[in-house]
């Protein structure tokens, strides 16, 4: 779970919905870029490995 002020995450809702996805799948699909990661493939032991 995540905790955003409400203006973040209004504006992650509007930029998951103009690139045609979910919230949860935008937010996996940038912190996974942020992690040089593709999104999918990240486990808890990779994560903590970086």
């Amino acid at each position: 779970m995540l905790r955003l002020p409400a203006d973040t995450h209004e504006a992650a809702t509007l930029a998951a919905a103009a690139h045609g996805e979910s919230l949860n799948q935008w937010v996996a699909r940038i912190l996974g870029s942020a992690l040089d990661r593709p999104p999918g493939k990240p486990t808890w032991t990779s994560l903590l490995d970086a």
